[in-house]
């Protein structure tokens, strides 16, 4: 499964300090951050991964922009914290279910299914 984001982007939105802090307790912080980055990566996949190629997202800037968010967020409410970033990962969702109902393209991607009316 592509990651669609990784440690040092999350660090670059989130601060090193962030993301280092809701990982200090972890027996395995790389194990656990990928499990974030992994469910970032599959919530994307889910709404797009039907559209789009997996290596066309895999490289897409906007698709790694929207997974780092979604990471973040996700990560902010480890060891029971108050989830951060809600607003934009509400944004990201409504944006990803429109890509998914395809009212939304990607910006710089093609399809891999044909968008012509029947």
């Amino acid at each position: 499964m592509p990651q669609y984001t990784s440690k040092a982007e999350m660090q670059r939105l989130f601060s090193a300090c962030g993301v280092n802090y809701r990982m200090d307790d972890a027996d395995d912080p790389e194990d656990t951050l990928a499990f974030f980055i992994d469910d970032a990566s599959s919530t994307v996949d889910m709404y797009a991964g039907q559209i789009y190629n997996q290596s066309d997202l895999n490289t897409s800037q906007w698709v790694r922009i929207r997974a780092t968010w979604l990471a973040c967020y996700l990560l902010s409410q480890r060891m029971g914290n108050p989830s951060l970033f809600f607003n934009r990962y509400d944004q990201i969702l409504q944006e990803l279910q429109k890509v998914q109902q395809q009212q939304l393209p990607i910006p710089g991607l093609a399809t891999s299914v044909d968008m012509v009316p029947t």
